[in-house]
C-alpha cells in the first residue's frame, strides 16, 4: 500500500501502530509546521530503528493543507486526522478534489473530526464563569455530524463512526490545568481566579470524586 497523511503532526500515530503495519508500505507523511516535521523525522527514525523488517518507506514533506498539491499520486489510502475543521469551507472542498486525483480508482479516504458536544463540560464550566472567553471550536463550520452531507459531493462516504472515550478525571488540578491550557485568554481568566475556579470543578464531581467530560468525535470513512 502506498498511503498519505496530510497534517501529520508529529507522526507518533505511526510509531503506536508501527507494530501491527504490513510489511512494504510506503507512507508520505505532510504537515505545515516545520516544529511537527522535525518530531516526525525523529519519530520515523525510531519507527525504522525498531522495525527493520518490515521495510517501511517513509517519505517527509511541509505542504499546506489549505491550498494543497503534492507531486506523487496513485494512494491507496488518504487521511486527514483532525484537521478539516480548521479550514474554510472552499479549502476543504478543493482539497476533496485534489485528495481524489491523488487516489487510485478503487482509493479510499479516511478523516477525524471533532463532534458538536466535545468536552462540552469543560466548555461550558469556562464560559458560565468567563463569557469573554471564545474557544476556537465556537467558530467551526465542520462537524463529524454534518460531514456526510458535505464530503458526499466529492466521495462516497461508507461509515461515519463516534468513538467510545468519555472521561472520568479524578483530580480538579488535572481539569484546571487543561483550562489554562487551552488558550491564553483561559489562562489569564483561570490564573486570576484560581480558588474560585478550583471550588467549582469540585462542584462539578460526583460523589465518587470524578468529573464526568464527554468527548466526542469519530472517523468518516470514504471510497474514492
Amino acid at each position: 500500500m502506498k498511503i498519505l497523511d496530510i497534517g501529520c503532526g508529529n507522526g507518533l500515530l505511526w510509531k503506536r501502530v508501527a507494530d501491527i503495519l504490513p510489511d512494504n508500505l510506503e507512507i508520505h507523511l505532510v504537515d505545515y509546521s516545520d516544529g511537527m516535521l522535525e518530531c516526525t523525522r525523529k519519530t520515523v527514525a525510531e519507527i525504522l530503528e525498531d522495525y527493520p523488517e518490515k521495510n517501511l518507506n517513509f517519505v517527509i514533506d511541509k505542504r499546506d493543507a489549505a491550498d494543497f498539491s503534492y507531486p506523487v499520486a496513485g494512494f491507496d489510502l488518504i487521511m486527514v486526522n483532525h484537521v478539516l475543521f480548521y479550514l474554510e469551507r472552499e479549502n476543504r472542498l478543493q482539497l476533496y478534489k485534489t485528495i481524489k486525483s491523488l487516489l487510485k480508482e478503487d482509493g479510499r479516504f479516511s478523516c477525524t473530526l471533532l463532534g458538536q458536544t466535545h468536552m462540552k463540560q469543560i466548555h461550558d464550566l469556562v464560559t458560565e464563569n468567563y463569557p469573554e472567553v471564545k474557544f476556537p471550536f465556537m467558530n467551526f463550520d465542520f462537524f463529524l455530524e454534518n460531514a456526510k452531507e458535505e464530503i458526499e459531493s466529492t466521495f462516497t462516504v461508507t461509515s461515519v463512526e463516534e468513538q467510545d472515550n468519555n472521561l472520568m478525571v479524578p483530580d480538579e488540578e488535572m481539569v484546571y490545568n487543561y483550562i489554562t491550557s487551552f488558550s491564553e485568554d483561559c489562562k489569564q481568566a483561570a490564573s486570576r481566579d484560581k480558588d474560585n475556579l478550583i471550588e467549582k470543578i469540585r462542584e462539578k464531581m460526583d460523589e465518587n470524586g470524578y468529573m464526568y467530560i464527554h468527548k466526542s468525535g469519530g472517523v468518516v470513512m470514504c471510497k474514492a
